[in-house]
């Protein structure tokens, strides 16, 4: 436990000293979003904050791990204990968030084509299922496989596309990896504990420029770096934290209950009115809560209390059964609210 606090703090104070750094860097290389019809902000606003969240999560880890050697000496002969994510598969998850993390980046620097990015993404969470990362919900092994593609691939798009109002993905992934932090560390799976709290930290000590009014944006470098982050994260949670495989799967998506809906919202919609559902628009379920009279701040202060919610559910350390249930009844609530707020604010501006 003393490791996992202390890579929440070291991230958190080196998110909050590196995005500053961050944002400079931005405003010098002329690195700046700059106000479109499809984008909510009005302000130029500097890009770039997820160097500071990805740089910042690995400087809270390599404290955390200095800590540890110092005050937790082994006895002789004796290693510590390695739990999964200090394994093969934790490799799989640091080799695709760094992946997802260089794609960003470049992203952000030069637009990249949106199949270019799936096919990295494809890459990346081909790296992490073949370190042993599998949600093993069916009997067929490929179809298991591909599910956990699908999974890296759309909770990674998800986190990028929720980054399109001040504060939501940044708040968002760090509730999420607090919660995955906790729910790890009742397993004593420490190492995956420690991952976890080091990306809250950093998350958190970016949004302290990110909230509304934003000083400075992630950009693709950080909505990718902690969406694969945390879908790496979620798949190698070991099994015992919540039973069977299926009750896992349904653990894990409450945590990023948020992203996943509001993806699927956009995708439909954009997809049923004939446009191309990765071409950004003001059609997201930030920007309908907004028409609805919202400020920006309580937006985001919503989906703090959404993702709350189903992050409560994974800490209430139900039996499987009881996660299968409340875990889906859920996510068909959030499914009724978002057809009702489709419907709410139709023709709205």
């Amino acid at each position: 436990m003393i490791g996992a606090l202390v890579a929440f703090l070291a991230a958190l104070t080196a998110g909050l000293l590196f995005t500053p750094l961050a944002r400079r860097y931005a405003l010098r290389t002329g690195m700046v979003a700059n106000p479109i019809a499809s984008r909510w902000h009005r302000e130029p606003t500097a890009l770039l904050g997820g160097l500071a969240i990805g740089l910042a999560s690995v400087a809270g880890l390599v404290v955390a791990g200095v800590v540890i050697a110092v005050l937790i000496p082994t006895a002789a002969g004796t290693p510590l204990p390695i739990e999964p994510l200090a394994s093969t598969r934790g490799l799989g998850v640091a080799a695709a968030a760094t992946l997802m993390f260089l794609v960003g980046y470049t992203d952000d620097r030069e637009w990249t084509f949106f199949r270019t990015k799936l096919t990295m993404q494809l890459v990346a969470g081909t790296l992490l299922v073949v370190s042993g990362a599998v949600f093993s919900v069916t009997p067929w092994p490929p179809a298991n496989l591909l599910l956990t593609l699908f999974w890296f691939i759309g909770v990674t798009n998800a986190f990028n596309l929720i980054d399109n109002m001040d504060g939501v993905a940044a708040g968002v992934g760090a509730i999420a990896a607090l919660t995955l932090g906790v729910v790890a560390s009742r397993s004593g799976a420490w190492f995956h504990a420690m991952a976890a709290w080091a990306l809250a930290g950093a998350a958190l000590g970016f949004l302290r420029y990110n909230a509304h009014p934003a000083k400075i944006f992630m950009g693709d470098v950080g909505s990718l770096f902690i969406g694969s982050a945390l879908a790496g994260l979620l798949a190698t949670l070991p099994v015992s934290t919540a039973g069977t495989e299926i009750s896992r799967l349904i653990l894990c998506a409450t945590m990023v209950a948020v992203p996943i809906v509001d993806t699927t919202l956009v995708f439909t919609t954009r997809t049923l009115a004939g446009r191309k559902f990765y071409h950004g628009a003001r059609d997201h379920s930030t920007h309908r809560l907004a028409r609805l009279g919202l400020g920006d701040r309580q937006v985001a202060y919503a989906a703090y209390a959404v993702t709350a919610i189903g992050s409560a559910i994974a800490l209430a350390n139900l039996e499987s059964d009881l996660v299968v249930s409340i875990g889906s009844g859920f996510f068909l609530l959030l499914g009724l609210a978002i057809v009702w707020l489709t419907h709410a604010t139709r023709g709205a501006k």
